[in-house]
């Protein structure tokens, strides 16, 4: 398991994959935000990576589903649920 962490750790510091097994069975994803595409307002659809889902070319809202992102270079993760919020004319699809 801990060279599972050690290579872990060495893909986040590069920031060469989105996603990187946590070693418990959990895909934790880079804290990035993505636009999605322009809204017919003039906004955009903003996702979390943590709201993608891995491998394919699509995201998640639910709230019910779960999501995972580092949030710093020791292996620090955020554990959260994917939800969509409005702000200001944006719509925001975001691990909180």
């Amino acid at each position: 398991m801990q060279f599972i962490s050690i290579i872990s750790a060495l893909f986040l510091l590069a920031g060469s994959h989105a996603w990187v097994g946590d070693g418990k069975g959990n895909w934790v994803a880079n804290n990035n935000w993505y636009t999605w595409k322009k809204l017919e307002n003039g906004g955009n659809l903003k996702v979390h990576e943590a709201c993608t889902i891995r491998n394919r070319n699509d995201y998640v809202f639910e709230n019910s589903e779960p999501c995972w992102y580092w949030t710093n270079a020791q292996g620090g993760k955020f554990k959260g649920h994917c939800t969509r919020r409005k702000s200001d004319r944006e719509i925001l699809v975001g691990c909180y």
